[in-house]
């Protein structure tokens, strides 16, 4: 079984890393988007941002700029959130890209999609 003491406080068993060329500009599009907040960040002397943690909800998602052994890679995520037809409108507002309005799903969620700038999608979704 995994878990336990070895994890760092906030962070679960499964943590998200993303390393979007343009790290810090992918930060403030989470603030604004998803209304992320930053935990903890280390910039180099140039401003790169080298590590960072922001958290989105009650979940903590790490944050670098590409290197050479970490290279950009577009991912998907799956947000619950309270009001997802507020938080979609909000993330559209912040720049992302529709791939569909929240509509309700027979898995019993309302969820609506986007694509933001480096090519991640994200749902929004919320229980019917």
């Amino acid at each position: 079984r995994l878990g336990g003491r070895h994890i760092p406080e906030g962070l679960h068993t499964v943590t998200t890393f993303f390393h979007p060329k343009g790290a810090a500009r992918f930060i403030d599009f989470t603030k604004r988007a998803f209304l992320a907040e930053e935990v903890e960040r280390h910039d180099s002397p140039e401003g790169e941002v080298l590590h960072a943690k922001i958290r989105i909800g009650e979940s903590i998602v790490e944050v670098s700029e590409p290197k050479s052994w970490w290279q950009p890679m577009p991912s998907m995520m799956y947000l619950y959130v309270p009001d997802c037809d507020a938080l979609y409108d909000l993330a559209i507002k912040a720049g992302a890209q529709s791939i569909h309005a929240p509509v309700d799903q027979s898995y019993g969620d309302r969820s609506g999609g986007v694509t933001d700038e480096w090519g991640n999608q994200w749902y929004v979704s919320s229980p019917i």
